[in-house]
């Protein structure tokens, strides 16, 4: 198996120091979404048209990371406590890690880069970030000329979104064009004062302390990747709207919603009375609704609130998949502005009292399914001008948790999507071979898509994908956990009683 080589490690800071002192507040939203572990994501691109020295390459790349870094100088600095005690961001320009790496691997050595096994090592090996940059990138050139753009972000920081139109406004600075600069405001998710809490707030839990407990991980855990197609999706659309449960025009990211939480949950056979949540994000940018004026689309830090839909697990399993989206449907109608705003003011009332936040969901007990939307992020608008990009993926880590979903752009773009998901492996099999899964793909629930004819339109595409380079040959498409973190993994558990 291919492994990737470390050339060398640059430390970028601004092209244009950033005055000094300089400190940036976080937001509330900012300090829920606060994690130890880096997220980590790559780009793949192709080889260039016109091909050029890989260190001329780098070298160009490094300056204009340094000029974008002079508008996105947060990233440049580093999360510190502030002199009231409370979390800030530094601006101190203490830079950010460019990682040079080659391999002699191939794009073509896999028939979907969905199965790139020397995926994990694309990026930074780091996996906590306290104390440390807050985004760090690598650069890798594969034998073939291709070349992988790594990112690993600390999501205190920034949400998804903003480092996607960092990495946006970086390929467009490289290529010479104009940026729309981003917006530094974190007081447009300030509390009210006195903070009010008009709306039962479901989607969030306090405790005096949010700590690290070690967890025995002796399961195995598998990533998959289906893709739907647009042609797929519209097939879905049109299960949901034509149900019993219908409600007129279901959207895209409904029906998908509901195809996942009904397959994981059938999947995971849970009892019939048991307690089910789908997590899922609301955006706040660019949305009358929530806040008039709206949040920038330019907005950097945070700026997702969290939903934690409940659900009875045998209303989910027994009732038609339009049962579902429904219920999706109905909870995103009753997210309002004040419903944000309330959400802003309870973390202010807990943060007053001396407590910690978190999400109402648990990533570990196998009845929760966790699922982030990126499919309206500018990802496949990053173009660095080199060959154009192919692929694009997040590093899945176990630290994600059971039944964690992740809906993707794709290079074809439309409503075509790809959702990665991470599971144990038994619950995984069954997903695969669940009746919603094998209705919307023509190839069945256990042929992988490497082994599809270039031909085949299938509706929903399963692909299987390794994510841990020392897996071994037989077992591709699986990573240990006790591979991974030996064997235990640190997550976030309330230590006191939920409030």
């Amino acid at each position: 198996m291919a492994s990737v080589s470390l050339i060398r490690i640059h430390n970028v800071t601004p092209a244009t120091p950033t005055p000094q002192p300089c400190w940036k507040s976080l937001s509330n939203v900012d300090l829920l979404a606060s994690s130890s572990f880096y997220s980590s994501f790559v780009h793949y691109y192709m080889p260039p048209q016109a091909p050029q020295p890989f260190e001329a390459t780098v070298a160009k790349l490094k300056r204009s990371l340094a000029l974008t870094l002079t508008h996105y100088f947060v990233f440049a600095g580093r999360v510190q406590a502030g002199t009231d005690g409370s979390p800030k961001v530094n601006c101190n320009d203490a830079g950010i890690p460019l990682r040079v790496a080659s391999t002699d691997a191939r794009f073509d050595d896999w028939q979907s880069l969905d199965d790139c096994s020397i995926e994990q090592q694309l990026n930074t090996q780091d996996r906590f970030c306290a104390n440390s940059p807050t985004l760090q990138i690598q650069i890798t050139r594969f034998g073939c000329g291709g070349i992988a753009l790594g990112g690993a972000l600390c999501e205190t920081v920034a949400d998804g979104y903003s480092v996607s139109e960092f990495f946006h406004a970086w390929s467009r600075i490289h290529r010479g064009l104009p940026i729309t600069p981003p917006l530094f405001h974190a007081e447009l998710f300030q509390a009210r004062n006195p903070p009010r809490v008009t709306v039962p707030m479901r989607d969030y839990v306090a405790a005096e302390k949010l700590g690290y407990q070690i967890v025995d991980a002796a399961s195995t855990y598998r990533k998959k990747i289906i893709t739907v197609s647009s042609s797929g999706m519209d097939a879905l659309v049109h299960e949901v709207e034509a149900g019993p449960f219908g409600f007129g025009r279901a959207s895209s990211f409904v029906a998908l919603s509901a195809l996942i939480w009904k397959s994981i949950t059938e999947a995971r056979e849970l009892p019939n009375d048991a307690t089910t949540r789908y997590m899922y994000p609301v955006s706040c940018r660019g949305n009358k609704r929530f806040k008039d004026p709206p949040v920038p689309m330019s907005y950097f830090g945070n700026a997702i609130h969290l939903a934690t839909l409940p659900a009875r697990a045998g209303d989910i399993k027994s009732h038609h998949i339009s049962f579902a989206a429904k219920l999706i449907h109905n909870d995103i109608a009753k997210i309002s502005g004040e419903y944000i705003q309330s959400a802003v003011d309870w973390m202010e009332i807990q943060r007053r009292k001396g407590l910690e936040f978190a999400f109402n969901v648990d990533y570990y007990a196998g009845r929760d399914v966790n699922c982030t939307t990126m499919h309206t992020f500018p990802i496949f608008k990053t173009d660095f001008g080199w060959g154009q990009q192919v692929h694009y993926t997040l590093v899945p880590e176990v630290w994600f948790g059971d039944g964690t979903a992740f809906v993707l752009p794709t290079a074809k773009g439309g409503r075509e999507r790809k959702v990665a998901l991470c599971m144990p492996s038994g619950v995984m099999e069954r997903f695969l071979g669940n009746m919603l899964v094998t209705k919307f793909t023509s190839c069945g629930s256990n042929r992988s898509s490497t082994g599809a004819s270039p031909g085949q339109s299938n509706l929903i595409q399963v692909e299987a994908s390794t994510q841990d380079s020392h897996a071994s040959e037989e077992g591709l498409d699986e990573f240990s956990t006790n591979e991974l973190i030996d064997s235990v993994v640190l997550i976030y558990t309330l230590l006191n009683s939920k409030l």
